[in-house]
């Protein structure tokens, strides 16, 4: 019975039915389709903010990439002062030095130790 008004209703008003139908189409469109591109970064197709997502990641990691080179420039421009300061005929602490080295050989034996030890076990469990 209502399905049957239904269709009389819209066959003695088919001009309006169907603007209606398309209006209602594109106000679906509207709201629920977001406008996506493709993305340079990961070559997906993606929406704004998840465009704006990327680009962030991606600007970070460049910062700390650049972080990281300051770092090494640092390191860089410490060993080189280092090296005209001995080659001018400047001194260096020995006694600085010879603690740096012993500590360098003092994490070495730890790392000897912890690997030797981790080998011993694996060997008596199996």
């Amino acid at each position: 019975m209502i399905i049957e008004k239904i269709k009389e209703h819209i066959r003695h008003n088919l001009g309006l039915s169907v603007a209606g139908f398309l209006a209602l189409l594109m106000a679906v469109w509207f709201v629920g389709c977001e406008s996506e591109v493709m993305s340079p970064i990961s070559e997906t197709m993606v929406t704004r903010a998840e465009l704006g997502i990327e680009y962030d990641a991606v600007i970070q990691e460049i910062v700390l990439a650049e972080t990281n080179l300051d770092k090494q420039d640092a390191i860089k421009e410490k060993m080189t002062e280092v090296a005209f300061t001995l080659a001018e005929g400047g001194t260096l602490n020995p006694v600085g030095i010879a603690t740096s080295l012993l500590s360098i050989l003092g994490i070495g034996a730890v790392v000897d130790n912890k690997i030797k030890d981790r080998i011993i076990k694996t060997k008596t469990v199996a």
